[in-house]
């Protein structure tokens, strides 16, 4: 018999994934709050920030926040923080320009500074396995081999495949060149604690098998909102394709070696490829 917490006249299901029916009534209001906010695009746009990344933080932040003044919202935390944990940063990354060094470590420090609040305010054992524990030598084997795949098959792709235009890069400093890898790696270490963290490990704990799938498509759908993805240049659909097949690959190799590692030196390897041999939207 499933566990179940009573709330006045209302049973609601205890655990990190509560029904929604069974769920307080402050949600309604905290829903259709947000759909006045989603209207509101001359208010968001700040800073020539792209308004729709906004507009997607907008009810995970007002649900994160009724779930910590509600007590009764308690269990949808899990939806909140995972909801925020994945926008806000990417909104605050966009809205600073998403290409420079700064931005990247921005990123990441709201991607970090985002899971430590979680682990502080979410119910017991609600957590998701972020599986960022020191790797063992075999893991690491696995970060070198899995790097240099993904760098020789990037080569094969076509460039059309990545939504960009192949273009070699000359005459670069090996300042510009620390710069580069350090901002990927950054912006790959981010990604990688969202998707194949935060976001695979909520998943695991309701849908274990549809999991990959699952944080792949939607890794796969934030890079619609990457700068150029929708600026026409190169076909669309090839692009949305290789991320969304790269966020498979990488969550089935996080599960298997239990480590983020691997996926991150990938992610990082794809990240330079494309900000060095590839045309970006500029």
């Amino acid at each position: 018999m499933a566990l179940v917490i009573r709330a006045g006249r209302r049973e609601i299901p205890a655990g990190p994934w509560a029904d929604w029916k069974f769920a307080s009534r402050p949600v309604p209001v905290v829903i259709v709050s947000s759909g006045f906010a989603l209207l509101l695009p001359p208010v968001l746009e700040i800073g020539g920030a792209d308004p729709y990344a906004l507009r997607l933080s907008v009810p995970f932040v007002l649900l994160a926040a009724a779930t910590v003044l509600l007590p009764r919202m308690r269990e949808l935390r899990v939806l909140a923080a995972t909801g925020a944990s994945l926008t806000v940063p990417a909104s605050v990354w966009l809205w600073m320009g998403a290409q420079s060094v700064l931005a990247s470590a921005a990123y990441l420090a709201l991607v970090a500074a985002s899971v430590w609040a979680w682990t502080r305010i979410a119910p017991t054992g609600t957590s998701p396995r972020l599986r960022i524990a020191c790797p063992s030598w075999p893991v690491l084997g696995v970060a070198i081999a899995g790097g240099a795949a993904i760098w020789a098959g990037a080569w094969l792709l076509p460039a059309e495949w990545l939504g960009r235009w192949a273009s070699f890069t000359s005459g670069e400093t090996a300042s510009w060149w620390a710069a580069t890898i350090i901002g990927c790696a950054a912006l790959a270490a981010a990604q990688e604690l969202q998707f194949r963290g935060v976001l695979l490990g909520a998943l695991e704990c309701r849908w274990a098998t549809a999991a990959i799938p699952l944080q792949a498509m939607a890794f796969g759908l934030a890079h619609l909102a990457a700068p150029g993805a929708i600026s026409g240049v190169g076909p669309l659909v090839g692009f949305l394709l290789v991320v969304v097949a790269l966020g498979v690959l990488w969550g089935w190799i996080a599960q298997r070696t239990d480590s983020l590692l691997p996926s991150w030196v990938m992610h990082t390897v794809a990240l330079v490829f494309l900000a060095t041999f590839v045309v970006g939207a500029a």
